[in-house]
């Protein structure tokens, strides 16, 4: 087992304790904030860990995905059994659990409607959206991400917290509510709450293109 997935999965087991952030992580695990955050781009490109979205905490918070959480009962069981190959068999889990979360993707066309640039779109059984957002050429602070179905300003922004330096990106995951989605729906609009160069703005900033099975469905 390489020393990099090695450490993901000492973040993982911390995580599916309790939920933790970049820093409560930095300082269990001795690393780096900025190898931690490393690793939590990795998982959450993945789906294997969530941000927790609750507007009312200061720090970002991290937990295992439900769907990842059989595997990690899976892997912890082996563990206790003390099993000679349970190291092996491990790494087995994490390998189907991966290709199997992968399979559960859809990659999306995913086109800038702004200064942003975007790539990387996803979308899971779940409904989850992922993308990443950024490679404006100044500095931004994203205060907080939200999604509609046509081109009206959502009403509600899930809190994002992220300093971007000019040219970066941000990994973001986004769920937008299926219950006000109409069946004709073809296409799902990003909108960011950002600051630059100290001007607050509220943009719509990506269009991302459905699944025709997403589209035509009426969830």
């Amino acid at each position: 087992m390489s020393k990099m997935w090695e450490t993901k999965q000492r973040i993982l087991e911390s995580i599916g304790r309790k939920s933790k952030t970049l820093t409560d992580l930095s300082s269990e695990l001795g690393l780096a904030p900025s190898t931690i955050a490393e690793h939590i781009q990795d998982l959450l490109s993945i789906n294997a860990i969530r941000e927790i979205d609750d507007s009312h905490r200061k720090w970002r918070y991290y937990e295992i995905n439900p769907a990842y959480a059989v595997q990690v009962q899976q892997e912890n069981f082996i563990r206790r059994s003390g099993l000679a190959l349970g190291g092996i068999l491990v790494l087995a889990l994490v390998v189907i659990g991966y290709l199997y979360l992968s399979a559960a993707q859809q990659v999306l066309s995913c086109s800038a409607s702004s200064v942003f640039a975007c790539g990387k779109a996803a979308t899971t059984s779940s409904g989850t959206l992922s993308l990443q957002i950024g490679g404006l050429n100044s500095s931004v602070y994203i205060k907080g991400v939200g999604c509609s179905y046509n081109t009206s300003q959502p009403s509600y922004f899930a809190p994002v917290n992220e300093n971007l330096s000019s040219g970066a990106f941000a990994s973001l995951n986004i769920t937008c509510p299926a219950s006000v989605r109409p069946v004709s729906a073809k296409v799902v609009y990003i909108w960011l709450n950002y600051v630059t160069g100290g001007q607050g703005t509220i943009a719509r900033v990506a269009t991302i293109t459905l699944p025709s099975t997403a589209a035509q469905q009426n969830t």
